[in-house]
Formats: C-alpha cells, structure tokens, sequence
C-alpha cells in the first residue's frame, strides 16, 4: 500500500554510557553516583527488572540532573515532556533539555529542536528548531540527523534540498535509525532527491521493519505484495502487515485485513478480518486515513453470494455499527442465514438475539436450540450460553449437572468465562462436588486472560484462603484489577479492603470512591457499606440523610444489615 512521507519526529530516551556496571539492588539510590542513578531509572522506566515504575525512575533522573549530569537531565526533560511518571510539563521540559544542551549533550540539542519545531514550552521557531537538528547531527547524533533530513526534504526552517536530505538520511540509516531508514527507503523507492532504486528501497525498510518499526513493517509488506524492489511474496507481506498491526498500528491492521478478506498470502478469513478492522477502526485517526467501507463492501459480497462465515461477520458488523449504521434487525436476519447452514457462530450469535430480544422477538427457547446446536460443533461460546441456560433455567428445565458438563466444554478450549463458570459451580459445589482447589485454578487463568468476574473471585479465594494459600495482599491486586474493568463485586470488595488496611494501607477517600461506584450500578452490599460511611464520616463528609437513601436501596434488595441499620436510626 503506498505510504504517505509522514515521519514522526521523537526523540529516543537514552541511559547513561556507563563505565562501573551497577545491579538494580544497590544501596539507597541517594547514595549512589549520578551514572548509577540513570542506570537504575532506566530500569524502572523500562521494567527490565519487573513492573515499571516510572514515578520512581522520574525521581532518580531529577537527583542525577540537579547534580549537573547531562544525560540526567535530558532524560528529566524527556520524561516531563511526555508525561511519562509525572505530569506533562513541556516548559520544565525546555529548562532541562537547555541544560543538558549546555554541556554538549546532543540528544538534548535534538529534543530542543523538536520542541522549537512544534512549539512545545515556548513558541514555535521552525528556523531555529533546524539549526539544533543541524547542530545535533554534526555531532553525530542519529536521530538529529533524520529530523534535519526532514526539514531539508520538505523546507522546514530552510530552503527544501531534497539531495541533501537524502544524505542525513542515509548518515542516520547506517547508524541503525529506523526513521532514518524508512525515510531514505521511501526516497530511494520513489526518487526523491536520488535516482529510483527499490531494491536498495527494499533492503532499507527491511532493516527497519526488522528493528519493530511498524512505518518499515508496512512499507516492506507493500512492496512484498506488489512486487517492488523484490519478487511477490504475499505470504510474508501478510507475515510483516501482521508485525504491525500486532503493535497497534491502524494501517497494519488495515492491510492485513484487507489479505485475509482476499485471501491473499493465505486462505481467505472473514472473521479474523473483522477482528483487524474493528481494532483498527477504533484506532484513533484510523477513520480519517482509511476507506473502512472498502471492508463492509467485502463482508456484503461474500454474505450475498452465500458464504455463511461472511454472513456471521456482516451480522456482527451490523450489530455493532462497525463501518455502518447499527441495525439490529438486519443482523438477526443474517445471523439466522448462517446459522441456518449450520455455522457455529452464526447459531451461538443468533441464540443470544433471541435470548435477549435483539432485532427479533424474544424466544428463550428457541435460544436454547441454537446455543445446543452451536455447542455441538465445539463452539466454546455457544457451550458456555448453553451451561447458563441449563444452570438457571432459561428456555429449558434446570440441570446444573448438565450444565457443569458443558461448561467443562467450553473452559477446555480456553474460553475464559467458561472457566469462571465452571469454577464457581466447583467452589460451591453446584452439578457436582465441591473441589476449591480446581476452581481456584480455574480462577486464576480466567484472571490472567482477564476476565472480570474471574479476577474478584481469586481475590476472594486469596483473600479468604479458599483452595490456596491466603494472601491479602495479591488479593487486593486481583480485585483493583475487577474494579477497573467496572466489576461492582471487585468495586466493592477494593473498598472493603481500602477501608479496613486488608492487604494494602488504610485510604478511607478511595474506599468511598470505589463504593460510590458500586452502589451507582446498584449493587447492594456497596450500597450498605457507602450508608455506613456517609453516616459516620468515613472517607467523607457526615451526611446522615444520603446515609439513609443508601440504606434503603440496599434494604430494598433485601439486605439485612442495611434494614438493621434503619431500624437503629428510627431508634434515635
């Protein structure tokens, strides 16, 4: 796909050059050299030890620069002006970037251009911008080198000198510069300040590509596709568009989708492409840089002509309003065709409009037929709906055995809810005996693959000792990490622990928070717990009467302990 030469210009955050190798364990970082200090923030800003913790490393650059290292104070400058462990601060950044500069530093002198260039910490100055890119590459600095190749290609704060772009170009690709090699492949490919040469353009963005950029990643899997600078190969032009779309990148996952709709390096795949597009739709700018109805058009195509996988996945678009307007009614229908020809998600996805009423008319039943007949093709999905049915009644009698039975199925197959599922009918002994251990397990890889309900379970069993050993304090890990995905469960056990130093340090504000925000969604037992502290000014301000409208949402759910706490007021 022909690329446009739109480059970011970033600065690359770099550690200290050091001549005494240090381990992440040393003494108190106060104690240590300033080249030991950057060393280790590197680390913690990478997490190459563990977990990142930009905070701290933020902390140990700021110690390095106000002792005067360069490099301390560059990557000080790199981090307040991406906000990376402290707030966004582009005209601190400048301070310190000024500082580094001072002293030689020439990532300094690039970061100054970059921020003179788009205005960052003082007003934009295009001219002078090019004469620190200028100053930076003289000096060797690669990526000074490709942002003044930049400026000279397209006459930013100079006169345009395409040839001489090529040059700075070329200096930064051989210094392994990734933007320095996509730009001089996207100039070679194209004759842009040199003769046309792809296959030298191929060999460049292949350098690139295989260094992780996503820009040579597509460029290299273009010129595979159609024959630039090398022979054909669609199979591994699909190889690197999947490189970049893996990374985020909208025009990778644009590409690749588009292949596995063609079935081109490989055999056509309609919903693996759906799964692209909507990442790549969803992807920011992706709608303003891409023709998504190119893709719609595709799915309509095949779903027309009868292929029942793409009449699976133009349902999902039309259920969504993925490249079009959501219309229910349309997507029930083409859910029905598919799974009409027997198409395991078209069954399963059909089954949940019916159970649901969504673009059809509610039919519980006939929601059952299809889940059992999506089930029996091994569609894990279709399995799990199944076991709920059949585990609470809906559209058939209740049988937890049977349901256990299929649950079992679909948590085989990896399916995360599924293993939740089966876990809590293993913890409590529903369709079977109990075996906390087993579900316990089950808890855990449902967490890890990051289902909600998975994660608050595994905190109750951490924090309760439920088939493993107790401990309080990953236990409040596994429910922060349910109450961010919006579990009320997870919200409402965080705060519980929060509120009472289980597991973590007594923060009586967040614990309100996380409780308010449980309670909002009507969960009962969070509801109780927000009365409690609204009535005795816990992480709050007293408000007896907010106290009792929360009493009384939870008393009406059937709460006990919050009519107990009604009663004791009407008392008073």
């Amino acid at each position: 796909m022909k690329r446009s030469f739109v480059t970011v210009i970033v600065p690359v955050l770099c550690a200290a050059v050091l001549t005494v190798l240090c381990t992440p364990g040393f003494v108190r970082a106060e104690d240590a050299s300033p080249g030991e200090m950057i060393f280790l923030g590197c680390r913690l800003l990478l997490g190459i030890d563990g977990e990142k913790n930009p905070e701290e490393a933020v902390r140990l650059f700021r110690l390095a620069a106000e002792q005067g290292s360069a490099n301390g104070q560059y990557n000080l400058g790199y981090c307040l002006q991406y906000g990376i462990g402290c707030e966004q601060n582009g005209e601190e950044a400048v301070i310190w970037f000024r500082k580094a500069v001072e002293q030689g530093n020439t990532n300094g002198m690039n970061s100054l251009g970059y921020c003179l260039q788009h205005g960052i910490g003082f007003e934009a100055n295009s001219e002078e911008a090019e004469m620190w890119y200028r100053r930076a590459a003289e000096r060797g600095n690669a990526s000074g080198m490709n942002n003044l190749g930049y400026c000279l290609q397209y006459g930013i704060g100079c006169e345009e000198n395409p040839e001489e772009a090529v040059s700075w170009y070329r200096r930064a690709a051989e210094q392994g510069n990734t933007y320095g090699q996509n730009n001089l492949g996207d100039c070679l490919r194209f004759g842009i300040g040199c003769e046309e040469n792809p296959e030298e353009a191929v060999s460049w963005y292949r350098k690139a590509a295989e260094q992780g950029s996503v820009d040579g990643q597509n460029n290299l899997g273009y010129c595979l596709l159609h024959g630039i600078g090398c022979e054909e190969n669609g199979e591994e032009a699909v190889l690197w568009y999947r490189k970049s779309a893996e990374r985020g990148d909208a025009a990778g996952q644009f590409s690749l989708c588009r292949c596995l709709q063609l079935g081109i390096g490989g055999e056509v795949n309609p919903n693996e492409a759906l799964k692209w597009y909507r990442r790549a739709a969803e992807g920011g700018d992706a709608g303003e840089r891409f023709d998504f109805g190119k893709c719609l058009n595709e799915f309509y195509k095949g779903a027309f002509i009868g292929k029942a996988d793409f009449q699976n996945v133009l349902g999902f678009c039309l259920e969504y309003g993925i490249g079009c307007e959501a219309n229910p009614e349309d997507a029930a229908r083409w859910y029905r065709r598919a799974a009409k020809q027997g198409y395991a998600q078209g069954q399963n996805n059909l089954g949940r409009c019916l159970q649901n009423g969504f673009g059809c008319e509610k039919d519980s039943k006939e929601a059952v037929k299809w889940y059992h007949r999506a089930a029996q093709k091994g569609c894990a999905e279709g399995q799990d709906n199944l076991g709920s049915c059949l585990l609470y009644g809906i559209g058939c009698l209740r049988d937890s055995e049977e349901a256990v039975k299929w649950f079992r199925k679909a948590a085989e197959q990896g399916y995360a809810p599924a293993r939740f599922h089966l876990g809590s009918c293993l913890e409590y002994g529903i369709g079977g005996d109990k075996n906390s251990g087993e579900a316990a397990e089950l808890f855990r890889t449902a967490a890890e693959q990051g289902d909600a309900g998975a994660q608050n379970s595994l905190g109750d069993c951490l924090l309760e000792g439920i088939g493993c050993e107790p401990n309080s304090e990953e236990a409040v890990t596994w429910f922060r990490k349910a109450a961010k995905q919006g579990s009320a469960q997870g919200q409402n056990n965080l705060g519980f622990c929060l509120q009472n130093g289980i597991g973590c340090k007594n923060e009586w504000e967040e614990a309100v928070r996380w409780y308010r925000e449980a309670a909002e969604q009507g969960y009962a037992p969070a509801q109780f717990h927000l009365g409690e502290c609204l009535e005795n000014g816990i992480g709050c301000e007293k408000n007896p009467k907010e106290a009792v409208m929360w009493y009384l949402k939870s008393a009406e759910q059937g709460n006990e302990v919050a009519k107990e706490a009604l009663q004791r007021l009407r008392k008073q």
